[in-house]
């Protein structure tokens, strides 16, 4: 979609053609380069793709922080129950507006603001 193309800037989308996305070459060589320890997981199917990827990061010594009112499934109890797996086995189970601010740190700041008026 072109509105969110142009949102995203210069990203380089990676076609993901398997479950986890840690299968896919592109994806692991991205994250690699970032060095970051912390993932943010959003997406869909959560009891396949969502739940994959969670446990693949945690084998590979990354901590997911899956964000769990920015995942789905087209059944309820399919996500409930990814949910549950993924925090048993360790990842970080929390919601979107948390997570931005807890990326945020401070109030009354640009960042806060514009945080502030998505979350309203």
């Amino acid at each position: 979609m072109p509105a969110i193309k142009e949102a995203m800037g210069d990203v380089n989308p990676i076609e993901k053609n398997s479950f986890s996305c840690c299968d896919e070459p592109g994806f692991m060589d991205s994250l690699k380069r970032l060095g970051k320890k912390y993932v943010i997981i959003a997406g869909i199917e959560s009891h396949v793709c969502v739940l994959q990827t969670t446990l693949d990061l945690i084998n590979l010594a990354y901590i997911p922080v899956v964000i769990e009112d920015c995942i789905a499934s087209r059944k309820y109890r399919d996500k409930k129950m990814a949910v549950e797996r993924m925090r048993q086995e360790g990842a970080i189970i929390s919601t979107y507006e948390s997570v931005l601010f807890e990326l945020c740190r401070f109030s009354g700041n640009e960042q806060f603001k514009e945080i502030s008026k998505l979350v309203k």
